[in-house]
């Protein structure tokens, strides 16, 4: 069980690039599970830093938004966002969408969206107060 855990490990500091950039040297050999778990820890805090620039769209019914496009907090989770468009749009109800195709999981970081998802440094959005992809 020990051995899969540094393997996990390491796998996870590869992907994250802690390893090319210097941060970790063998990881697995030199360093605790605990110690890996730090290292990542802060390198996602360092991925989510800073403001990424959200566009959004209303699909269907739903009333258009007043500002399209604003800044968010990266390390925001979308939850998050979703509250501050239902207080914005005044709606109990709302379904938003990522590049109209999926609704991301609540506890997302609004970052980590924009890094897989997002397009010509932005992350577009749309919305709707019924389900309007299945």
């Amino acid at each position: 069980a020990q051995a899969t855990l540094a393997q996990r490990s390491a796998q996870g500091v590869r992907r994250l690039g802690l390893e090319s950039g210097g941060l970790l040297s063998r990881p697995s050999a030199c360093m605790s599970a605990e110690q890996v778990a730090e290292a990542l820890d802060g390198r996602l805090a360092e991925l989510r830093s800073g403001k990424v620039e959200v566009h959004v769209k209303a699909i269907g019914s739903a009333p258009a938004l007043r500002q399209p496009r604003f800044t968010i907090d990266g390390s925001k989770r979308f939850v998050d966002l979703v509250m501050f468009l239902k207080t914005s749009l005044k709606l109990e109800s709302l379904h938003v969408y990522c590049n109209d195709a999926f609704e991301p999981l609540q506890d997302e970081c609004i970052a980590d969206l924009k890094r897989c998802f997002g397009m010509n440094g932005r992350l577009t959005l749309s919305y709707s107060p019924e389900v309007s992809f299945s």
